[in-house]
């Protein structure tokens, strides 16, 4: 049976350089909401509320991955934030690249 869904559709090089440049961003973002963050939130609260209850960076980033293991839509967030941040500019700069056009055509 020659020819019965096997057949992989081509990838333009084009959209293979978008989507890897996209996969790229995404996992660098992801080990910055992983890493970067929860550690610039720790060092923040240090400084400005004191230590943490339950020890020190150790415990707090323990109770954030249980967090995320939970499901918790606030530490999913955290964790997506700087992606989600970069995705929120990306529309906002379209939209207003787009919103200058059709003031251009007036």
């Amino acid at each position: 049976m020659a020819g019965t869904g096997s057949h992989v559709p081509k990838i333009p090089p084009s959209t293979r350089r978008k989507l890897k440049r996209e996969l790229s961003l995404f996992a660098a973002l992801l080990f910055a909401g992983t890493l970067l963050l929860p550690l610039a939130i720790y060092v923040v609260g240090q400084a400005v509320f004191g230590g943490f209850a339950d020890g020190g960076f150790g415990a707090f980033y323990g109770s954030l991955v249980e967090r995320i293991r939970n499901g918790e839509y606030t530490a999913w967030f955290l964790l997506l934030a700087p992606y989600l941040g970069i995705q929120a500019l990306r529309g906002t700069l379209l939209a207003w690249r787009i919103g200058g056009q059709s003031e251009n055509r007036r």
